[in-house]
């Protein structure tokens, strides 16, 4: 992923202990290449790492309305240790004046016992059906809130 170009309306969700490669890929192809996308991070604000890599760049940033557990593969095995808060950073070629917005969204995928849940879908099909109407549902919000503000 990170050797190929990436196309316009690019989802990512980075292995979290390598995320910092794939944040610095995300700058890349937004502000140079022209792509923008979305991208799943830890909501980490007061770190080092987020201060000089996602504030500068992130057009905008979703926080939802609590946590999403994470599970395994299968998609029924939930993950051990994932105790922190997580959120989607959408990257523009017009971003990167150091005040991404923030918006905050109510989660609507449902998952057992209808908790919201992050969780991948089964097969390649599902997993871009399922990307692409994320991607939708938050640039639909996104355009929605600039006509709003």
């Amino acid at each position: 992923a990170l050797e190929n170009e990436w196309i316009d309306d690019w989802y990512c969700n980075p292995p979290f202990d390598d995320k910092l490669r794939f944040i610095q890929k995300a700058v890349f192809e937004a502000t140079i290449m022209g792509h923008s996308g979305l991208m799943l991070l830890p909501h980490e604000p007061l770190t080092d790492w987020w201060i000089e890599n996602v504030e500068p760049y992130a057009d905008t940033i979703y926080l939802p309305d609590g946590r999403y557990p994470f599970y395994e593969r299968d998609g029924y095995t939930k993950k051990d240790g994932v105790n922190f808060g997580s959120c989607f950073v959408l990257f523009t070629p017009h971003a990167g004046n150091g005040q991404p917005r923030q918006a905050r969204f109510e989660r609507t995928m449902q998952g057992p016992a209808g908790k919201a849940q992050l969780k991948p879908p089964a097969g390649l099909n599902e997993y871009l059906i399922w990307s692409s109407n994320l991607s939708f549902e938050l640039n639909r919000r996104t355009a929605l809130n600039k006509t709003a503000g």
